[in-house]
Order: structure tokens, then C-alpha cells, then sequence
């Protein structure tokens, strides 16, 4: 079986502490973070920003105009869409 499922629900958790220990960087109460620490959160910030700009493409808004209304349409699409391409082609094999 493919433990796929687990991806999105592991990386939540880990995202919101790795944005805690951000907030508290940008705001000064932490101690600084070392090389390879702080060049892993600038490439968790660009793949973010990756994330969002996806999402703006998908609903054809700017990325400063994206709701969390708009994520949640765009992935219930598109989630929808590959059930049904994952359907149709079970019943071609079958």
C-alpha cells in the first residue's frame, strides 16, 4: 500500500513548527540559526512561495489576492479531477 497519504499530514505538522521557530527569528527571541539551518528555511520559504503561486495560477488571481477559499477550491478540483482519471482508467484495464 502506498503510505503517500501520510506526506501532507507529517509535513503540517512539521511546516507549523519550523513557522514558529521563524516567527520567533524575524521577531528576536531566538538564538541565531546556523548555516545549514537558516540556508534550509530560505529554500522552505521559496518552495512556499511556489506553493502559493500555484495556487494563485489555479485561480487565476494575483498571488496578494489568494483566500485560503481559494486553496480549498483548487484542491478539491483537482483532487476530484484525478479520482475520476484514476477511475477511468481502472475501468479500461479492467
Amino acid at each position: 500500500m502506498n503510505m503517500s497519504y501520510c506526506r501532507f499530514q507529517n509535513t503540517t505538522t512539521d511546516l507549523r513548527d519550523c513557522a514558529a521557530a521563524l516567527e520567533e527569528l524575524l521577531h528576536g527571541g531566538t538564538e541565531p540559526l546556523s548555516r545549514d539551518e537558516m540556508e534550509a528555511a530560505k529554500s522552505l520559504a521559496a518552495q512556499a512561495l511556489d506553493i502559493l503561486h500555484l495556487f494563485a495560477d489555479a485561480a487565476g488571481k494575483q498571488i496578494e489576492d489568494i483566500e485560503e477559499s481559494d486553496i480549498d477550491a483548487a484542491l478539491d478540483e483537482a483532487n476530484a479531477d484525478a479520482a475520476k482519471a484514476q477511475a477511468a482508467e481502472a475501468t479500461e484495464e479492467a
